[in-house]
């Protein structure tokens, strides 16, 4: 369209200065042409020209995006490296301090297992004290009630021993075959008869023998040595018990007594069951509490409770008894002197 516009242009001009119809006109015509065509190829070649220029502009524009979205994308790297760098160093000072903090937990937690070791050792220790005292508490706790009971005793002993009585056997109730001392304080089992007089108070058929002295409403207590004794009968009598032929022991017959027969202990009405002791007593005590009904059986020494009849009634007068049983032994019974201490 512009190179129409050119030649157009151009040919108005040669109409202008050439007169139609003449000769010239046909080569002002060429000419023109000829003109107008290198006119045409030059604007032609300028505007291939201008469209290179164009083209070298719009790459250049192009190339200078380019080269700026480099440059801007470089800078964003850059500057992201240099964030990423610094991250990596605040990073690196974490993991100092994270690896410091390490340190420090791993020292405190050898520390720890160092205390826990003397803390078990402590523990261990102080178990091992518990133990100890809980032993000595409980060797203490046995030892008190020990001591209790021995108190105990003690009080029982002091309180009884108040009531002992001088006791002299009585020769007229003596069978024939019992040997008793001048003062009246032994008697053994002899291997015959003496020459005694007849007395009705006297045992005939078992080897007994009674108190001189009778007892009623009051409390006493004696001692009888039985040591190396293999046999003996000791408790108290009524008055009226039989005393011709064999003699059957019992409360009901008036006997309250305990019996030794080959280290075992009996009561008349147990004969099943024996005693428990926990040693051969070398002195047995009778204590009598007439009112209350009470007979009570001790060992003298170290006051073991050994046998108590309860509940009795008594209507009569009570006599120390004794028997050596029917076993010829050379060793006498011994009433005990009293202990003027325990008055």
């Amino acid at each position: 369209m512009a190179m129409t516009k050119v030649v157009y242009r151009n040919v108005q001009t040669f109409n202008r200065d050439v007169p139609a119809g003449s000769d010239d006109e046909e080569v002002y015509t060429s000419l023109v042409f000829r003109r107008t065509d290198k006119s045409i190829l030059a604007q032609d070649g300028q505007i291939q020209h201008f469209g290179l220029y164009k083209l070298a502009v719009v790459f250049l524009g192009l190339l200078c995006v380019f080269l700026l979205a480099i440059i801007t994308g470089l800078s964003i790297m850059i500057t992201e490296g240099g964030q990423q760098l610094q991250d990596c160093y605040i990073s690196q000072a974490e993991i100092n301090a994270t690896t410091q903090e390490r340190d420090e937990l791993y020292k405190s937690f050898t520390n720890l297992v160092k205390e826990k070791s003397q803390v078990q050792d402590s523990y261990n220790q102080l178990c091992e004290e518990k133990s100890q005292l809980e032993a000595a508490c409980s060797t203490t706790a046995e030892e008190r009630d020990e001591l209790r009971i021995q108190l105990t005793k003690l009080e029982s002993m002091k309180n009884v021993k108040r009531y002992i009585v001088r006791v002299t056997l009585d020769p007229d109730t003596a069978h024939p075959n019992l040997i008793l001392s001048a003062d009246g304080k032994q008697v053994r089992l002899g291997d015959k008869q003496q020459h005694v007089n007849h007395n009705p108070k006297r045992f005939n058929a078992v080897p007994c023998v009674l108190g001189k002295e009778g007892f009623s409403s009051v409390r006493f207590y004696y001692e009888v040595q039985v040591s190396q004794k293999m046999c003996w009968d000791i408790g108290v009598a009524r008055e009226s018990i039989k005393r011709r032929g064999n003699i059957n022991y019992s409360t009901k017959n008036g006997f309250w007594i305990t019996m030794m027969r080959g280290n075992k202990y009996f009561a008349p009405e147990i004969v099943a069951n024996p005693l428990s002791l926990k040693e051969k007593p070398q002195r047995v005590g009778v204590f009598v509490d007439y009112e209350a009904g009470l007979v009570s059986f001790y060992d003298a020494d170290s006051w073991h409770h050994i046998h108590s009849f309860t509940g009795v009634s008594f209507i009569e007068k009570l006599y120390p008894f004794l028997s050596t049983c029917a076993i010829v032994n050379q060793i006498p019974m011994t009433i005990s002197s009293p202990v003027k201490s325990y008055c």
